[in-house]
């Protein structure tokens, strides 16, 4: 009797469906590989695309030839930057560690409403991971293509990797609409291997490092004039909103006082 109760739970356990996880990774296996980048004016975030080297934005060490660099494990080291690109707003940093570099997904992967994960140091909080989807592919702003995320990125989060289910990066996070949440954009793959195949060592030059605050502030000049215009529009409305209500009221008093005089109007028959 027994035999049959245990026969029929183990049945129940095989036809019960488990849980399906969208993540294949371990969140702690990728931070090994993701880096705080710390410089004289601020921070950012890095990730390991060799044993020893390490891959930013420009904007992150700005003109600073040599960064403080801060691994999972708590070590600091110093980082020689030894390529700049700020046009593309990337740089890499070569470090005297034994680093476990992140693979680099194809871009053709990437599709809109894919899942992804953004990893670094949003306002000095290292390795933190915030999730979204892919909201556009190819995202145009100022004659470079990002691909745009809702995951939260914030201050810190800048350089540090965007990786799909897998743990495969598929962009570098790179900026947000600042007073905005949810429209964050990432350097995709493609111009990442660009960057470091082709680009030479030669012109390490910051000189250009407005460039990428001309970017922001271009994004954030049309969020702020689409702002402009929805509070234009909701001003339009209310205003004739008003003038509607006083039309009506207006109309009704007319009727009223219409409707007084009828009552004292009267036919007279003569006889």
């Amino acid at each position: 009797m027994k035999i049959k109760y245990v026969i029929i739970f183990l049945i129940c356990i095989l036809l019960i469906p488990k849980p399906v996880y969208a993540m294949n990774f371990v969140p702690e296996t990728l931070f090994n590989s993701v880096t705080v980048v710390y410089t004289d004016k601020g921070l950012g975030s890095g990730f390991a695309i060799d044993k020893n080297t390490i891959i930013t934005n420009a904007h992150v060490v700005d003109s600073f030839s040599s960064v403080t660099v801060k691994l999972y494990n708590g070590k600091s080291c110093v980082g020689k930057v030894t390529k700049i690109d700020t046009k593309m707003d990337l740089a890499l940093i070569k470090v005297d560690e034994n680093l476990i570099p992140l693979k680099l997904a194809s871009e053709d992967k990437i599709s809109i409403g894919k899942e992804v994960y953004a990893i670094g140091a949003p306002e000095d909080i290292p390795y933190t991971m915030t999730k979204g989807i892919v909201s556009a592919k190819n995202r145009k702003i100022r004659n470079h293509e990002y691909i745009q995320i809702d995951a939260s990125i914030n201050s810190g989060n800048s350089g540090g990797p965007l990786v799909d289910e897998n743990g495969e990066v598929m962009g570098i996070n790179t900026m947000k609409i600042l007073d905005a949440e949810g429209i964050g954009f990432a350097i995709g793959t493609s111009k990442i291997n660009d960057f470091i195949n082709n680009i030479t060592p030669e012109n390490i030059n910051t000189d250009e490092n407005q460039q990428n605050n001309l970017i922001k502030s271009d994004i954030e000049t049309k969020y702020k004039k689409v702002v402009a215009q929805n509070e234009k529009l909701k001003i339009a409305i209310i205003i004739l909103s008003i003038l509607l209500i006083l039309a009506i009221l207006i109309i009704l008093k007319l009727l009223i006082k219409k409707k007084k005089k009828d009552e004292y109007d009267f036919e007279i028959e003569i006889y």
